[in-house]
């Protein structure tokens, strides 16, 4: 007997399938960007004389994707933590990807920044994080509160609290979104065009 699977319904996709939780979870996020902050960003990473990207798991990746399309516009780039990294200096800029900006490692990472006279940018959903309090820019990437989402209080939990238990991997939607509206604003700040940019594309894999 052929084995059916359960939770699918004849139900079309587009009216049913879950997908759409996290197409509609981004769909108000525009409007809640501080463009302000984020452009603030944008130039303190421009104007760096080298960028370094660093995260902890998923959102490690997720910076370093940034990065890496950043390092496109001919910009000094490194990873923290790969043998080719220099020390950071005064100049430069740290750019940390961290959804609670609590993490030991990337907190010693701002401090670091800071004892040398570099400068750091966070992004975060934390606006209490501890990296936030180190001589750092935060942008803000959703107002999930997670320490209020289970709370019998839904009113005291972000706008993004209830769509943040349900997405697997939430915070790195608004990430990647803002990491990329920090592209888009330095290829218009300098005149660059897509062709420019793709030409710098890494072609040994």
């Amino acid at each position: 007997m052929e084995k059916k699977t359960l939770w699918m319904s004849q139900t079309p996709a587009k009216d049913n399938f879950k997908f759409r939780l996290a197409v509609d979870a981004l769909k108000e996020i525009k409007d809640r960007f501080d463009y302000e902050k984020l452009q603030e960003i944008a130039d303190i990473i421009d104007d760096a004389e080298n960028v370094f990207v660093a995260g902890r798991g998923r959102s490690r990746q997720t910076a370093m994707n940034f990065g890496a399309r950043l390092a496109q516009f001919g910009k000094n780039v490194y990873v923290v933590g790969m043998p080719t990294a220099p020390s950071i200096k005064k100049g430069d800029v740290l750019v940390l990807s961290s959804g609670s900006g609590n993490t030991p490692t990337l907190v010693d990472f701002a401090k670091t920044a800071k004892s040398v006279g570099a400068k750091c940018v966070l992004l975060s959903y934390n606006k209490d994080s501890a990296i936030s309090k180190i001589n750092t820019a935060t942008f803000l990437v959703s107002d999930v509160d997670r320490a209020a989402k289970d709370s019998s209080n839904p009113e005291s939990a972000g706008l993004d609290a209830e769509i943040y238990k349900l997405i697997y991997a939430y915070y790195d939607y608004p990430t990647n979104l803002a990491f990329d509206t920090i592209l888009t604003y330095i290829m218009l700040k300098h005149n660059m065009s897509r062709e420019q940019v793709e030409a710098e594309k890494a072609n040994l894999f």
